[in-house]
Parts: structure tokens; sequence; C-alpha cells
């Protein structure tokens, strides 16, 4: 089983994603080719974004929650067997986890997964209630 592999990278300055389609990977490092529509930057710019303190890569996943959405690293994503607590997708040791413990999120069906959000523009989804 093959899956694609895509990124986006998250600017804590501007509080915006840079999708995949703004950014070219090459030997050198990954750059900004295109400024994307983010209400506090509008600079337009060419740089490398690897080693930025600012910058945060995010790795999809490779699977779809229940409604068809992408679910990438640090979403914020709902089970329906634990609708109460939603949990952030993590990367840990080559594998997507989620849940409090260390639950590969792959081993859930994709209709039992819900994405809410991402940790990034919305962390009130994981305050405890």
């Amino acid at each position: 089983m093959s899956r694609q592999i895509k990124f986006r990278v998250w600017n804590t300055i501007a509080k915006c994603f840079y999708p995949r389609e703004h950014f070219a990977l090459d030997m050198d490092g990954i750059e900004l080719q295109k400024m994307p529509e983010c209400e506090h930057y509008q600079e337009v710019f060419t740089h490398n974004l690897v080693g930025q303190e600012s910058m945060i890569f995010m790795q999809f996943t490779g699977l779809l929650d229940k409604n068809g959405k992408e679910i990438w690293e640090w979403d914020v994503v709902r089970h329906t067997a634990d609708p109460k607590y939603p949990s952030s997708v993590r990367f840990v040791r080559g594998s997507f986890l989620t849940g409090v413990g260390t639950w590969p999120i792959g081993s859930f069906h994709e209709a039992d997964i819900e994405v809410l959000g991402n940790i990034y523009e919305s962390p009130e989804l994981l305050e405890a209630k």
C-alpha cells in the first residue's frame, strides 16, 4: 500500500499555512515560491524555509476522515468511541499516533475519525472541558 507524500508549513509569525503548491523542494532545502493570502503578513519574498524557527512542517497522514477531509500531523481529531476527548495527531518513531496513549491513527476506521481543526489555528480544541 502506498500513500501520497505531502507537506504543509505553518508560519508562527504570520499565523497561516503555506500549502504545498506555494513552496518548492530541492537539494538545497525548501524555498517559498508564492506568498499565501495571509491576513497579517503580505510581504512577497523567496527564501529557504528549512531551519527557521517560525516554520513548522507538517506531513499528510495519507488518511481521510469520515467527511473526506485530509488528516495532517498536528490536526485535532475526535474518535466516535470517545467523542468527549479530542486529541492531536503526531508523528512519532515512524508512525502517526493519536490519543492519550500511542494509538496508531491507521488502526482506526476512517468513518470513526473526524478532523476538528489543528493545534495552531484552534488550540482551544484540546482544552479540558
